[in-house]
């Protein structure tokens, strides 16, 4: 049964759209993604599949929407955010008739549509009313909670019962979301989590603990946004209650050292250019531990609260102790703490993490403990083989 798949493909997208449909006929399913967005195309998962692409276009009133905010609404204070409001349906309309197109087009019966893009899953819905396809929001965040514009906003909630109830399926990416949405809808999403390949951890060899005898290397790897701020300030000033003679934070992402210390990140941190794929799964496994954070003080606790990091099934595989510090409320406590798999810090406390820190460095029974319980995790809930089976059955049922 052939389907299309509709994602703003930002690049944590990407990943998760590799994953789920590597291996997979390229034939039986199309991609589609914004005219405008040029993450699809500088993606190498994304240039992985061979898969036929199409791409929608928006309306002219969308770039003299952004031309009329810049030149006159900022100042005001009332920003993109109302005349977006006031051209959205316009906007979907247009595209749903684009993918309807597309649908009819190449035979699809189905659309998976991913959230990032406010217009997708409207659009999407509307795509499958006309054509008669069955329709699946992919939720990757809380559809209504994740934009910073009031009035786009206000609109989300208030098209999120539709676009979820009347869906022939529901994609979520964790247990928390889940049973957010089912509390709220009485909906029974199907819980995906972010998938990635656990044979690639096979081929790299992981280094003794400590890896280095000269300093004990705490790493994260990945993007840093608002949603994590606090989190590494608080592990910054645990390091430096810390009586060791040389630990350091070592950051792998795209965020520059100018912007890290501007946001508060310095001190023992070592900052290092975003690194390719193969690398990262490289430094993660010589690290001594490995630090997933989310923000305690953040204006979207329901966007922390429901978070699934990507990296989360490759900390898990690494063989390395996992320091979780977010709030207790938050998927990765919950679920950190439930398997046993790393040591959560779920209060907003420097003191506690320091300790934290100095138990996993001390007690070697607990690290292999852990760790074990870790790649269990990551082969069980993460992998390829059993994530994609699920992906694949939801769309091929009657």
């Amino acid at each position: 049964m052939k389907f299309a798949l509709i994602s703003h493909v930002l690049p944590g997208q990407s990943v998760v759209l590799y994953y789920l449909l590597k291996e997979l006929d390229p034939n039986i399913y199309i991609l589609i993604t914004n005219k405008t967005c040029t993450a699809y195309n500088k993606s190498r998962e994304a240039k992985l599949l061979n898969a036929k692409c199409y791409k929608v276009r928006s309306g002219l009133w969308i770039s003299f929407s952004e031309r009329f905010n810049k030149g006159l609404l900022l100042p005001l204070g009332i920003g993109m955010g109302l005349f977006d409001a006031i051209m959205s349906p316009f906007n979907i309309v247009f595209r749903a008739f684009q993918i309807a197109f597309m649908l009819k087009k190449e035979n699809c019966k189905s659309i998976v549509a991913f959230t990032a893009d406010f217009a997708n899953l409207p659009a999407a819905y509307l795509a499958c009313l006309i054509s008669r396809c069955r329709y699946y929001p992919y939720l990757l965040d809380y559809y209504s909670y994740q934009w910073t514009q009031p009035f786009i906003s206000v609109l989300a909630h208030l098209i999120e019962p539709i676009l979820l109830r009347n869906a022939s399926g529901v994609i979520v990416p964790n247990e928390q979301l889940s049973e957010d949405l089912k509390s709220r809808y009485g909906i029974e999403p199907l819980v995906i989590h972010n998938p990635f390949d656990v044979s690639a951890y096979d081929d790299v060899i992981k280094a003794p603990w400590p890896a280095d005898v000269e300093e004990v290397r705490i790493v994260y790897t990945g993007a840093i946004y608002q949603a994590h701020f606090d989190a590494f300030r608080n592990l910054v000033l645990a390091l430096d209650q810390i009586n060791l003679k040389k630990i350091n934070l070592h950051i792998y992402s795209s965020r520059t050292q100018a912007q890290l210390e501007r946001d508060g990140i310095q001190g023992h941190v070592v900052y290092h250019d975003h690194v390719e794929h193969r690398k990262s799964i490289e430094e993660q496994r010589r690290a001594d531990i490995l630090f997933l954070p989310l923000a305690f003080n953040s204006i979207y606790p329901n966007i922390i609260r429901t978070s699934s990091p990507g990296k989360m099934g490759e900390y898990l595989a690494s063989g390395r102790p996992v320091l979780v510090h977010a709030p207790a409320d938050s998927f990765i406590s919950k679920y950190f703490k439930k398997h046993n798999c790393g040591i959560v810090v779920d209060t907003n406390s420097i003191e506690q993490l320091s300790q934290a820190i100095m138990e996993i460095i001390g007690d070697e029974n607990l690290r292999k403990n852990i760790c074990k319980n870790a790649k269990l995790c990551a082969k069980r809930d993460f992998s390829i083989g059993n994530v994609q089976p699920k992906f694949i059955n939801l769309l091929t049922k009657d």
